[in-house]
């Protein structure tokens, strides 16, 4: 009894503890932060170059929620370069990145996907996108309104 309190003791100690958050990464911060306010400067292709470092800085880091934060942002400033192509490239990378990594796409990137495939030209898949933020409804209230939208969007230029 005596040689097995210490490894119980050692034991006890080990569970429960839960992990402390990672440290926040200045770098990754700059460099989303610099790529929201280059977009509200109209600034695009700026926006496009510090919203890649903040996507690098974010996969380095193993941050879902970084991550895809950062690719909505990045699609964002694509398409205000009128690159719908990369944004949809972009999308769908981070989409299926985050999927691998066991976490849920957010609806922001699931509808910056959709508004990407509207603009570049394939209604079918854009509706199909944004069909699925409404689905989510309550998940981001302003996501699904935006989403409906864009499927009606879609659905006048299919005369509907």
């Amino acid at each position: 009894m005596r040689r097995l309190l210490p490894v119980l003791l050692l034991l006890g100690g080990c569970g429960g503890a839960t992990e402390p958050p990672p440290p926040r990464d200045e770098a990754l911060d700059r460099a989303a932060l610099g790529g929201r306010l280059a977009l509200e400067m109209e600034r695009p292709v700026e926006a496009a170059r510090l919203y890649r470092q903040a996507l690098a800085r974010a996969r380095q880091r193993d941050d879902p929620g970084a991550i895809a934060d950062a690719a909505v942002g990045l699609v964002a400033a694509e398409l205000a370069v009128g690159r719908s192509r990369e944004a949809v490239t972009a999308a769908r990378d981070v989409r299926a990145e985050l999927l691998r990594r066991g976490a849920v796409p957010p609806a922001a990137l699931l509808l910056a996907e959709a508004v990407a495939l509207h603009r570049q030209g394939d209604a079918r898949a854009a509706d199909a996108v944004a069909a699925e933020v409404v689905a989510r409804g309550a998940e981001d209230a302003d996501a699904t309104r935006r989403a409906a939208f864009l499927r009606g969007l879609v659905a006048a230029g299919r005369r509907d």
